[in-house]
């Protein structure tokens, strides 16, 4: 494949949309095209051009392809397509103007580029790892998916462009990046005639402006918030401003008291965020005797009646209280099910590849939400075994002391009216 550079090189953010660019013949295009739709973050396609369109009136009026390369023009011939592909370039003046020092444009360097361990989704004959784009930024956006998670084990030694000096206090933050576009036509099974790419750092700019918009100005649903799971490893999740919303809800819902537990002790004077910070080893409870409440033993101590005799010594990472702990279980696979079906989070699930989830998984996910009638049955099933209740000793449709109708088919109720609003 022939590297097709000369276009205009990055130096400074430009308030113009800069795209990538990929040139193939017109018989491997449909593949190329299904390869961009399966991976829409690294490779989003603005445009497709016709066989020999020279031009790209969508995002640049006047422009012609032949003349960016004149050495190239021989090879140019009228049967084949250009792909304008999204570039990160474009977002790198929202983000010094928000504050967020680009150091790679500070030092006048190329991006720095790197292959990941995160395979492309194949598409007829392309496939081939993703390459994301790295800069040095604040904790201002703390989007950081770290080096072991995309397989990148040398940040000083880049794939392309350049190495960026790192500021005390920096965070390394990635995006995929639209030079996984030459990684795809080096892939091609079949081995094209002639190809054309752009050079790393050397793009199409057109006559667009860049839109700069704010998260405030975002629909819930596609606002992004991020969440430090833990320090070290540096680890963060996502998920959308709605999910989170609907998640604190849940958990706000959670922690009533119905009236006959009054000694529960206040979970947000312990811990915050528990579901959108959920740990491989959480526990739930609510007295404080339950496993994993040694996370929260100095508040059971301290608030609960003879909590220096119950109180559990075994911590786990993150403690999920709750007015009645089956409650708090109902909660985690409400807060599970609102995750796994918010796009912003399956995302980066995803490492970015864009793909969203499928009808039979979110088939799957409403089936594991808990509803009144399968809750009811299970009780029923303790009861007719002779299962009494652990704290009246009744034989009968109750938890805690408190019965299924009202208080807890009340709870259940309304966890789902929360979770599938």
């Amino acid at each position: 494949s022939i590297i097709f550079s000369g276009l205009f090189p990055n130096k400074m953010p430009s308030c113009h949309l800069i795209t990538n660019m990929v040139i193939l013949h017109k018989d491997l295009v449909d593949d190329f095209e299904a390869f961009c739709r399966a991976n829409s973050s690294p490779l989003l396609l603005l445009y497709r051009s016709k066989c020999g369109e020279w031009s790209c009136s969508p995002l640049a009026t006047g422009s012609d392809i032949k003349f960016f390369h004149i050495r190239s023009i021989v090879c140019l011939r009228m049967d084949i397509v250009t792909f304008y592909l999204g570039c990160s370039f474009g977002f790198e003046a929202a983000l010094m103007a928000a504050g967020v020092p680009v150091r790679n444009v500070e030092q006048g360097k190329n991006v720095s580029m790197y292959k990941t361990s995160v395979t492309c989704i194949r598409a007829g004959q392309f496939h081939c790892p993703m390459v994301d784009a790295a800069a040095q930024c604040t904790h201002v956006i703390p989007l950081a998916h770290g080096g072991p998670l995309l397989g990148i084990h040398d940040l000083s030694q880049p794939d392309y462009g350049d190495p960026v000096e790192e500021c005390p206090g920096d965070v390394p933050v990635f995006w995929a990046c639209g030079v996984t576009g030459v990684e795809t036509v080096q892939s091609c099974s079949k081995s094209p005639l002639m190809a054309f790419t752009h050079s790393p750092g050397c793009m199409f700019i057109t006559d667009q402006k860049a839109e700069t918009i704010s998260p405030l100005t975002l629909e819930p649903a596609h606002c992004p918030l991020t969440f430090c799971i833990s320090q070290n490893p540096q680890l963060y999740s996502m998920a959308s401003k709605k999910a989170v919303q609907q998640i604190r809800a849940i958990e706000e819902l959670d922690v009533e008291d119905p009236g006959m537990k009054q000694h529960t002790f206040d979970p947000q004077k312990t811990i915050n965020n528990k579901f959108v910070r959920l740990a491989p080893e959480s526990g739930i409870g609510d007295g404080g005797n339950e496993l994993g409440m040694g996370k929260v033993k100095a508040a059971v101590k301290a608030y609960m009646p003879n909590g220096n005799l119950i109180a559990c010594d075994v911590a786990a990472d993150f403690a999920i209280t709750a007015g009645v702990s089956s409650w708090g279980s109902y909660a985690v696979a409400c807060a599970l099910y609102v995750l796994n079906l918010c796009p912003i989070h399956w995302r980066y699930l995803q490492r970015g590849l864009g793909l969203s989830a499928t009808p039979d998984q979110q088939s799957l996910w409403t089936a594991c939400l808990p509803t009144v009638a399968k809750e009811e049955e299970m009780l029923q099933i303790l009861v007719k075994y002779g299962i009494r209740s652990g704290k009246t000793a009744n034989l009968g449709l109750e938890v805690d002391g408190l019965t299924f109708h009202p208080y807890h088919s009340d709870i259940i109720q309304r966890l789902r009216n929360l979770t599938l609003a």
